[in-house]
């Protein structure tokens, strides 16, 4: 008997675990348009879900360390339409590229897919948000910052991030990589840190890492910046920032200040930037 009821709690466990599929299209990493309206439906009709394992696959079509950073984008493009809709993640979610390693089908197109791994949670009952709250402005605008402490976070850094609004975005310009890599120059370290103490300062904030690059006529080719974005991401995961706070993604040269071919040399250093979208700023400033 004893054995059974063990037997029929695991069995229970299991049952309890399900898995929802994402789609995509060839060598992209967003879901396609028939998958993104059914994650959304999956998202409407499942407030309960935890999500506790994401993981990415791709065809077998070109190089296979191609096809898992690949999937490792789908994945991320995953997590960040779970977090728009208020899914719960896991603080320890496992996310996985597994590129084009086991696959499910012979037809290629059901390999292009995201699994997310889930079970259903107890919701608890939130207060209705107060009526400032929901007219609340959104704006967009752009603040340079070039002036990280060295040994510590700025008081003016500080202060625009403290004063930051949904929407606005934080411009970086001293994070610098070397030439064509996503590895960031010794230099650049100091930044990374007041990012870090920024965000473990104040825990309610969440942002999104964007990336930028510079000279490079081809808007498609957004690998590097995602590979940049990501670098930062994986920095400040590494440091205990909790997923749920964090996003990235990599726009090439897409969204340029300057136009591209640049001009000169302080051009190409403005396009090859690092911005911070301020998605959820602080509630409540500390001390105050």
């Amino acid at each position: 008997m004893r054995f059974l009821a063990i037997f029929l709690l695991i069995t229970c466990q299991l049952t309890a675990q399900e898995t929802f599929k994402v789609y995509f299209d060839f060598n992209i990493d967003v879901p396609n348009a028939k998958s993104e309206s059914a994650l959304e439906k999956w998202i409407a009709e499942n407030p309960g879900a935890e999500v506790f394992k994401i993981s990415g696959h791709a065809d077998s079509v070109d190089r296979n360390d191609y096809n898992r950073k690949l999937s490792f984008r789908r994945v991320m493009s995953v997590v960040g339409k779970l977090q728009q809709g208020k899914i719960a993640i896991k603080e320890d979610v496992e996310l996985e590229g597994m590129g084009e390693e086991f696959p499910v089908s012979k037809n290629p197109a059901e390999n292009r897919r995201v699994d997310i791994h889930y079970r259903q949670i107890e919701l608890k009952p939130t207060p209705a948000p107060e009526p400032a709250e929901l007219e609340k402005p959104v704006r967009r605008e752009l603040i340079g910052v070039r002036d990280w402490g060295q040994n510590g976070m700025a008081p003016e850094v500080q202060e625009k991030f403290v004063n930051a609004k949904p929407g606005d975005v934080i411009r970086i310009h001293n994070i610098h990589f070397f030439l064509n890599s996503e590895k960031m120059i010794p230099e650049s370290s100091p930044v990374l840190s007041d990012l870090f103490r920024i965000m473990t300062a104040y825990p309610e904030m969440v942002i999104e890492i964007h990336g930028h690059m510079c000279c490079n006529p081809n808007v498609n080719d957004t690998a590097l910046s995602y590979r940049r974005a990501k670098f930062i991401f994986d920095y400040l995961r590494k440091g205990g920032i909790a997923l749920n706070r964090l996003g990235y993604k990599g726009f090439g040269t897409a969204r340029p200040i300057h136009k591209v071919p640049e001009k000169n040399g302080q051009e190409e250093l403005d396009n090859r930037r690092v911005e911070i979208l301020i998605k959820e700023p602080l509630k409540k400033i500390p001390g105050r």
